[in-house]
């Protein structure tokens, strides 16, 4: 497979930087992520013959630095006709109202049925960051998470946008259903996540703890409380993975149907509701951003959802 070939002679004030940054900074469509990731695939050299297989390493005044990435090759995924609801679409972006249920990307036991198969069938441009054709996933949903996600349709917009996100200058909103009353109008919670030290497959709040955790803060809104539940609103201002149903579930109001962070304990003191796991009620219903190439804002919002609305009236 054939592969484009990027030079960068470091400068003094390159020394004093890691080559990940550097080769981010210097190279167009390349970002941190996907520079570690040429890094550590064996594409970066240092003055054309030493092999650089660490990201932290820093390099010399005069070095010459020389970058290989792969053309895009097809991913082996099959397209897939299935039905997307297309909130927004324009040569750049697609904005799409995912369904609870669907998987974003293929994985080991969903390779068929995504995000991903259906707007393969969709669209043929999509993003080719990483050496792969893939559709520009920027951000995720989980697969029982409805709601809104953006899509690049190529690799300006994925870098644009993936700065956005790390910028945090996306702002989101999800509407949830939770356990619990909650009377205050508004609250926040500020708690590092990290992956759960006693169940791997969990994320947790990890405060005095040895393991890396990264900072994550949640506004909420409540909306209405009623009946021992609650419909809130809820805005993240950092992208740790399920960090609001971490976050509410670490303050003793878990999110209904949440299969992994409502408690055995809690399940088997209620009675039980015919709809209380037929999903997790979370959908992501506001998503704003700068448009990559016009850069105008665009505002997106799919309101509450009707079974959220209809659940917390007629509980």
């Amino acid at each position: 497979m054939s592969s484009q070939k990027h030079e960068i002679i470091i400068t003094a004030e390159d020394t004093a930087n890691r080559i990940d940054r550097i080769i981010a900074e210097k190279t167009d469509g390349v970002s941190r992520a996907m520079a570690v990731k040429l890094i550590e695939g064996g594409n970066v050299y240092s003055n054309g013959s030493v092999k650089i297989d660490k990201p932290s390493y820093k390099p010399s005044e005069n070095e010459t630095i020389t970058i290989y990435i792969s053309e895009p090759k097809p991913l082996d995924t099959p397209s897939e006709n299935i039905e997307l609801e297309i909130v927004y679409e324009d040569p750049d972006i697609i904005v799409v109202n995912k369904a609870s249920g669907m998987v974003v990307h293929p994985a080991a036991g969903h390779r068929s049925g995504t995000l991903v198969n259906a707007l393969l069938h969709h669209t043929k441009d999509l993003s080719g960051i990483g050496g792969f054709i893939r559709p520009g996933i920027v951000h995720r949903l989980d697969k029982d998470t409805s709601g809104l996600i953006l899509i690049a349709k190529n690799d300006f917009a994925h870098q644009n946008l993936s700065a956005q996100f790390k910028e945090r200058s996306v702002e989101k909103i999800y509407y949830a259903i939770i356990y619990g009353e909650i009377i205050k109008k508004r609250f926040a919670v500020n708690l590092p996540i990290g992956r759960s030290e006693t169940d791997r497959k969990k994320m947790a709040v990890l405060v005095n703890s040895t393991s890396k955790a990264r900072a994550a803060f949640t506004e909420f809104e409540t909306i209405e409380a009623k009946k021992g539940f609650t419909l809130l609103k809820a805005m993240p201002k950092t992208g740790r993975t399920h960090q609001i149903r971490v976050h509410l579930a670490h303050i003793g109001f878990p999110i209904m149907g949440d299969k992994i962070y409502v408690s055995e304990k809690l399940i088997l003191s209620r009675k039980g509701l015919p709809y209380e796991f037929s999903r997790l009620w979370l959908h992501a219903g506001g998503l704003s951003f700068n448009h990559p190439r016009g850069g105008e804002r665009l505002e997106f919002h799919t309101g509450i959802p009707d079974a959220f609305d209809n659940f917390i009236k007629n509980v």
